[in-house]
């Protein structure tokens, strides 16, 4: 490893003189350090970290070859730790506050979270959405329609290949490789980008080079790379985040009302049987309708009830606005109204509506004690972090409370990634000890 490191804007340069397959074929090999089993876990700064990888093969793509050298060992590590200690300008301008950090965790956030994620929860929970079907929708249907094989096969093929790609000695990755090719042709096809295409999304995205530091990445959708009629494969500790996540992305993109019918049907459906499903409540009960004061009206997306505990779910598609990536004050404004005004829909159930405007619970309550027996909780799509504190002050100043209600919100309502509730309930651990 070299320590030295490479002013970050000579990047392009050094990548222009070596050729396209020696940096491809560098990042898969650093890429598969990385890679266990269980998820793109196994860190350590004596090897490039997921994130850095990423940013490598964004600057290889970006910068066409002049020359067609292999990249050196002594360059790469130049690279990386160029990238490693590179701080923004729109960064750079907050040093020396606390907004400095809050940008840090944002940034960092976007781009180290999901790799950090036990791929089998993913696995389980993806593998449901695209095989959901009832009267309203078939998953597997639609999923078949957009990517020609079902969901199911990718997860065969992802496993197949991060298997391979961890097999020792290197004869015998070699002699695996062509095999797990031919029986999957077509599924790596749909996972493929062309270098061209590549470089557009990044320009579409932002044309900024050092805004690629942190910029959304097409590999996470598109972990296969075509050019000059070659496929390459640099950031296979990407492989199970392109058939989870990214294909969900795919899918929905630029149809606003199929994302809304999945969100109603398909999420909800999957909230409400992680949560009977856990054997840690007595009741749970999905969304009902119901009529108040002549207005018609609907209960949050799951109820469910333990001894005297009443926990109120609602589940929210919310994912980051990409410009926070980019240091947007505006997105961060956007996205701390969007996760405020979720809170306070859940405070008025919580507070207001349980109890009083309905209550379909079997177990027969007197009364709710307001200070130790509820819970509210937004459940949200994708990890991510956004100030906490800022969050609830704007969630109290929308519901214009005092200090005692901003306080006993605080206490009471959450907003929970789903992959953390799946953390808590598929390890068998209680929900209402964690709130």
């Amino acid at each position: 490893m070299d320590n030295s490191i490479l002013d970050f804007n000579r990047i392009p340069t050094v990548l222009k003189r070596c050729s396209f397959e020696s940096k491809m074929n560098t990042s898969q090999i650093y890429s598969r350090k990385l890679m266990i089993y269980s998820g793109a876990q196994g860190y350590s700064f004596q090897i490039p970290l997921p994130w850095e990888i990423e940013a490598f093969v964004l600057y290889s793509v970006y910068s066409k070859e002049w020359k067609y050298d292999k990249i050196s060992s002594k360059n790469f590590w130049r690279i990386m730790n160029s990238i490693r200690n590179y701080i923004p300008p729109k960064l750079e301008k907050y040093k020396g506050t606390t907004q400095f950090l809050t940008w840090f965790k944002i940034t960092a956030a976007s781009t180290q979270f999901y790799s950090q994620q036990n791929y089998m929860f993913l696995f389980y929970r993806y593998n449901y959405y695209f095989s959901y079907h009832n009267d309203v929708i078939d998953m597997n249907d639609i999923f078949i329609k957009k990517f020609h094989h079902d969901h199911y096969e990718y997860l065969l093929m992802a496993q197949s290949l991060w298997l391979a790609l961890m097999a020792e000695p290197e004869t015998v990755f070699s002699a695996i490789m062509p095999l797990i090719h031919d029986c999957y042709r077509d599924h790596i096809s749909m996972l493929a980008i062309s270098r061209s295409e590549y470089i557009r999304q990044m320009q579409n995205y932002s044309g900024s080079f050092e805004d690629f530091l942190y910029s959304f990445r097409p590999s996470y959708s598109y972990p296969f790379i075509e050019y000059e009629n070659n496929y390459y494969l640099p950031t296979p500790h990407l492989l199970f985040q392109s058939v989870c996540g990214s294909m969900l992305y795919r899918l929905t993109e630029d149809n606003e009302n199929l994302r809304r019918i999945i969100g109603k049907e398909v999420f909800e459906s999957y909230l409400l049987k992680m949560i009977i499903d856990s054997n840690e409540f007595d009741q749970a009960l999905p969304e009902h309708d119901y009529e108040f004061m002549r207005e018609h009206k609907k209960t949050v997306d799951v109820m469910a009830i333990k001894d005297t505990t009443i926990v109120l779910l609602d589940r929210k598609s919310y994912v980051p606005k990409s410009k926070l990536r980019l240091i947007s004050e505006e997105a961060l404004n956007d996205d701390i109204g969007r996760i405020a005004k979720a809170i306070a829909q859940v405070y008025k159930h919580t507070r207001n509506r349980i109890g009083k405007e309905y209550y379909y619970f079997e177990k027969n309550k007197e009364y709710i004690d307001f200070e130790n027996d509820i819970f509210g909780i937004v459940i949200i799509e994708e990890d991510g972090y956004l100030p906490e504190e800022e969050i609830n002050n704007s969630a109290a100043l929308t519901l214009k409370l005092d200090i005692s209600e901003t306080k006993w919100l605080r206490k009471h309502i959450f907003v929970l990634p789903l992959y953390d509730l799946e953390r808590i309930l598929f390890a068998n651990q209680s929900l209402i000890s964690f709130l």
